[in-house]
């Protein structure tokens, strides 16, 4: 999985360099199979058993709720998670740092967009899953928020099967522009569907729309804007960027948005470990890799805390899954209270220019 071998790339780079104090770090990876008791299960023999100093990039909701009582109690942070509900943020637990953009934040900026340039008549295809149900709230009130209208909201199969009802139903109210919230088999589906019969602008969530999506859609991917919550992987105007190339090219991997989400929350990682120093990890010089599901991209601002994300830029793609920035905000939150993880800031790893 892309996001696996970012992390991967990331702390081969970080041990090559002398790791901590000369001590490298070791990733212990166990799969919950995507069940939260699993989840659980796991995180007790890692940190009892194995004595590790952090979990890291665990992915799935229902996985990362089940682990916060827990780590409250063990006193383990939770660092890069892959789940954009606000569920796991509203609880600002203290041992919970999130690396990636809500999926209201990413909806907000969706609509905000959208209405800035007039656009207030937005459609909603939505996949009929949990993940669908959810999040179809969000947007009805970041439509409510910044004053647009949601004239239809239209389920579709989680298979994509019912991709071509769903853009008719859609198309029969005339919307200016077309939110989707889906992951997987439908986005691929309804993107064609609705390029065949409505034509109007169609934006996803970045969990829509990773690099295996992109592929598989071809030029059919042209003109969909995608919330992305990281700087663009090809341009090399950060320093934090041109690490990520040149590590991309030094293990073989392709420089894309999905290598960049697991590079950039591998980084996180590591400079909380750098920062804590070699006392941190005396007896428990080992960190946690769950089994990530959907994709979520990093974001790229240290310090950080539970919250809001700082960065969300949307990106309209044209042929062969390169795209240009729609529109770029800072958004900055207000730390928890709480211990931070780590101790102390850090100096940005990179920054909204």
């Amino acid at each position: 999985m892309p996001i696996h071998e970012g992390n991967d790339a990331a702390i081969a780079d970080f041990n090559a360099q002398g790791g901590i104090g000369g001590r490298k770090v070791r990733v212990i990876t166990l799969d919950d199979g995507f069940d939260a008791k699993r989840t659980l299960d796991n995180a007790h023999q890692l940190i009892e058993r194995d004595g590790v100093v952090a979990l890291f990039a665990q992915a799935g909701t229902s996985q990362v709720m089940a682990l916060l009582p827990y780590l409250e109690r063990v006193r383990t942070p939770l660092i890069g998670v892959y789940t954009g509900s606000p569920a796991p943020r509203a609880i600002a637990s203290p041992w919970l740092f999130t690396t990636s953009a809500s999926y209201a934040d990413e909806l907000t900026q969706m609509v905000r967009n959208l209405v800035a340039i007039q656009t207030t008549r937005i459609g909603v295809a939505y996949e009929d899953s949990d993940f669908g149900k959810l999040t179809l709230p969000l947007v009805e009130r970041a439509a409510a928020a910044e004053g647009a209208t949601i004239v239809a909201a239209q389920s579709m199969a989680s298979n994509g099967s019912t991709a071509a009802e769903a853009a008719r139903a859609l198309g029969a109210k005339q919307p200016q522009a077309v939110v989707m919230i889906a992951a997987g088999p439908p986005v691929v589906a309804y993107v064609r569907e609705h390029r065949a019969q409505l034509g109007v602008p169609l934006y996803t969530l970045s969990l829509g729309a990773g690099t295996q999506v992109l592929r598989a859609l071809g030029e059919d991917a042209r003109g969909l804007a995608v919330a992305r919550s990281t700087p663009s992987p090809q341009r090399a105007n950060l320093q934090v960027t041109r690490d990520f190339q040149a590590s991309m090219k030094r293990h073989g991997l392709e420089p894309d948005y999905d290598h960049f989400v697991g590079y950039l929350d591998a980084r996180v990682l590591l400079e909380g470990l750098r920062a804590a120093g070699p006392a941190r990890q005396r007896g428990r010089g080992r960190a946690r890799h769950g089994r990530p599901g959907p994709a979520r991209p990093g974001r790229p601002h240290v310090p950080l805390w539970p919250g809001r994300a700082q960065w969300v830029a949307l990106r309209g793609h044209r042929s062969g899954g390169r795209g240009r920035e729609v529109r770029a905000r800072a958004a900055r939150g207000a730390p928890a209270p709480g211990r931070q993880w780590p101790p102390r800031f850090l100096p940005p790893l990179c920054h909204v220019s």
